[in-house]
């Protein structure tokens, strides 16, 4: 949709069904209430510990803080992590939301920042395929957004995740490249 020359996204809820809502809840609740982590990854592995989350659950959420590095996510604060559950007392990682570069978050004067966000560095296959998403969006940034520090962004952006790819290979931090 567009609006006063912005483009949104509409997408449907996950957490409504056509018989009602489902049991939703942030990871800031779950971080206060299990383990005081104040990290997406720590608090995930604290419930792995603890049994609330599966282990692929754990590696959903370390593909998706990785990713949210790789394109520049600023803002991943446990608000924007949730959990699916029944019971109240054992989780499943609900879907990504509020997943996009903030680091493209206009100034209050409505500018570009020109601060570029520090990537994770390479280390594993969760890495390697956070990396091929992230590749996959800034390719899709650079060819249909019409701004021109979006698409400087989204250039520079292959090009470190090139980069990191190259050093991953040569010191064999990577699985594949």
């Amino acid at each position: 949709m567009e609006l006063d020359g912005r483009a949104y996204l509409e997408v449907e809820r996950f957490d409504r069904t056509a018989h009602g809502r489902v049991a939703v809840v942030s990871g800031t609740t779950v971080d206060a209430e299990f383990v005081g982590s104040g990290a997406w990854v720590a608090l995930a592995e604290g419930l792995v510990g603890q049994q609330r989350l599966s282990r692929e659950g754990l590696d959903g959420v370390r593909l998706l803080h990785l990713f949210g590095g790789l394109i520049g996510n600023t803002d991943m604060h446990l608000g924007n992590i949730a959990f699916f559950t029944d019971d109240y007392a054992t989780f499943r990682l609900a879907p990504a939301y509020d997943m996009l570069p903030m680091a493209l978050r206009p100034t209050t004067h409505g500018e570009l920042p020109k601060v570029e966000p520090a990537l994770p560095m390479p280390g594993d296959e969760a890495w390697a395929r956070a990396a091929d998403l992230a590749e996959a969006l800034h390719a899709r940034m650079r060819e249909v957004l019409v701004d021109v520090d979006v698409r400087a962004f989204a250039e520079r952006s292959l090009a470190k995740l090139g980069a990191l790819r190259r050093v991953a290979r040569l010191t064999g931090a990577s699985p594949r490249g």
